[in-house]
């Protein structure tokens, strides 16, 4: 088949996502939202078990189980099952994932399909704590950039911190999810925390919930923290909030699928966000935006990023650490009846995910297509 007689499809490759995990995903939200406005298709493959049976826009393709302690075998069989999929449908357009523990190798996907027009659409560079193997996993990646032309960023993109060619970059604007909005009684103090766990120190926002609970015994407070985990986070989670008997104001969700996220949100009155700082974070953070949507105030870590968009109509800034957190919620609850969440809304509803996809994102897939046949 000649590159004049491909179809209009654009796929996404993905790796061991079931549909929730996928909708919960930076990279997923950005595929089922562009889905609405071009032939999008999902490609997953596992190296575990497929539960999911798949969908009219998700094909699911499942690989050898016993290969995942095999680091090379495994990606290698990986790019083989996958180019096999992408050869029979014959895409206009593939967009593999930038994220660090996914673009080890994905130059072989370039070897094996060399007439194929991709795009890698980049994630946050590598937060892992340890700073050599942060080294290791973003100089990787970085390698396997050389093998690609179209480069996918947002013009906030770091590159201080994560450099390529820049002839290579393709930009566009970022959306953030709207999960709709609820009238807000602020009563009592709803807090939220919603994102990653491990690494961001959460049980320092619990520490500090306690500190602030002892002087404002009479203020009613819930905190529901949500987050993908593993065991160990879990129990440290855990662990913290029974240190603080707060077993009965916070609650430790773990991940939620997209529908419960979306109605925590909307009961919820305050929205968290902390991450050490360290340098490793903050140059930008999607749950500040998705909780201004949401009409939300933050309650924050102070970076650049979050002093763009929080001042005293929408939220608190403070540094990382228990008493900084404790002593923002006593302005959060000083300030909680001066908050105008529907105005909150109607100032960041351009920011949101479909606006944006349909502004910027699509078009910018759609000039790729439009290359790759001309």
């Amino acid at each position: 088949m000649t590159e004049e007689t491909k179809n209009d499809m654009i796929v996404f490759v993905y790796r061991d996502f079931n549909e929730d995990d996928l909708r919960a995903s930076m990279t997923g939200k950005f595929f089922f939202a562009s889905t609405k406005y071009c032939n999008c298709h999902a490609a997953v493959y596992h190296n575990n078990r497929v539960d999911d049976g798949g969908s009219e826009s998700i094909t699911h393709i499942r690989g050898i189980r016993s290969f995942r302690y095999i680091p090379f075998v495994k990606d290698s069989f990986e790019a083989f099952r996958m180019v096999q999929w992408i050869k029979k449908k014959h895409p206009i357009l593939v967009i593999l994932s930038g994220a660090t523990c996914r673009g080890k190798s994905i130059y072989l996907y370039r070897l094996l399909l060399p007439k194929q027009t991709f795009a890698v659409l980049m994630a946050t560079p590598s937060v892992n704590r340890n700073a050599w193997y942060r080294w290791y996993l973003n100089t990787l990646l970085k390698l396997n950039l050389h093998f690609f032309e179209n480069i996918l960023v947002t013009k906030s993109w770091p590159f201080e911190r994560f450099r390529f060619a820049l002839r290579k970059a393709r930009y566009f604007e970022i959306g953030f999810q709207d999960f709709g909005f609820q009238t807000k009684d602020y009563s009592s103090l709803k807090l939220i925390y919603l994102g990653y766990i491990d690494g961001r120190e959460i049980e320092k926002t619990v520490e500090g919930l306690a500190l602030f609970l002892k002087k404002n015994k009479s203020v009613v407070v819930s905190y529901d923290i949500i987050g993908k985990d593993n065991p160990l986070v879990a129990s440290k989670m855990k662990e913290a909030i029974a240190s603080h008997k707060l077993q009965d104001v916070v609650k430790y969700h773990g991940f939620q699928p997209n529908e419960e996220l979306a109605r925590l949100v909307r009961k919820a009155n305050i929205g968290v966000c902390f991450v050490p700082q360290n340098g490793i974070f903050g140059y930008t953070s999607t749950k500040t935006i998705e909780y201004l949507i949401a009409g939300l105030p933050v309650i924050g870590t102070r970076s650049e990023f979050r002093q763009k968009y929080i001042n005293d109509t929408n939220g608190v800034l403070h540094d990382d650490n228990p008493i900084a957190f404790a002593n923002a919620l006593e302005l959060i609850n000083a300030m909680r009846f001066t908050y105008k969440p529907e105005i909150i809304r109607s100032q960041h509803l351009d920011l949101s995910m479909d606006k944006k996809i349909q502004e910027s994102f699509v078009p910018l897939l759609k000039s790729l297509y439009s290359k790759s046949i001309r």
